[in-house]
């Protein structure tokens, strides 16, 4: 957990929980970067949490130069310490300056953000018409792979895609909007809608066995 201290900074505590009743929270020592507050700037893999930060989120969707330092802070939850922070791939934060308007001299609608897709880590980027996932292949290197490429044609009414996970022939669910469920196939570059959600709701996915579960 991360909140506002007297101070106007950041404090950082962790607290672990278990059948007994001692659990505490403990002070855990600051970073110097500041991170977002949304579910989508935040995801937790194999004991470790990620944050994008609040710079490298605004170089890529409102900058348009290299951002040489790194974009996602890591905290590893057994050791209880933060890791390296981790660089993206440089090509996000390079938009060529024809790119930051539309036909209409407006604002392109872009996004950045961080998804787990099939146990992986993957920053989201969209400028449109594409929106692009790139998959972390190796955390000491930081080196990403653009995996897959979303083509839309009008990517600001579809803004935010969450990506949810990669089905066994290929296709995407993305959550789009928080009011739409869909699959995505990148072959025939179409959407197949699922599901309407209420507004404000929330899906993520469960990983573990359903089967395994006692009642």
């Amino acid at each position: 957990m991360f909140s506002h201290d007297n101070n106007y900074g950041f404090l950082y505590e962790v607290c672990t929980l278990s059948s007994s009743r001692h659990a505490w929270w403990r002070k855990m020592q600051d970073h110097p970067d500041i991170f977002g507050w949304s579910e989508t700037d935040i995801v937790v893999i194999g004991g470790v949490a990620y944050f994008l930060t609040a710079d490298a989120f605004v170089a890529a969707v409102v900058g348009n130069q290299a951002f040489e330092r790194g974009c996602i802070a890591s905290f590893d939850l057994e050791m209880e310490e933060w890791r390296p922070t981790i660089k993206g791939p440089q090509s996000i934060f390079l938009h060529n300056a024809v790119d930051m308007h539309d036909n209409h001299d407006k604002p392109n609608q872009k996004q950045f953000t961080l998804a787990i897709l099939n146990g992986s880590l993957v920053m989201v980027h969209g400028l449109a018409p594409y929106m692009d996932l790139w998959f972390l292949v190796d955390f000491e290197k930081g080196l990403w792979v653009k995996q897959y490429s979303i083509q839309v044609e009008r990517i600001g009414d579809l803004l935010p895609m969450y990506p949810l996970s990669v089905l066994e022939d290929g296709r995407i669910v993305i959550l789009i909007r928080y009011t739409q469920l869909e699959i995505y196939d990148p072959r025939t570059h179409t959407f197949t809608n699922v599901l309407k959600v209420s507004h404000g709701s929330r899906v993520s996915m469960y990983t573990g066995n359903l089967l395994s579960l006692e009642w």
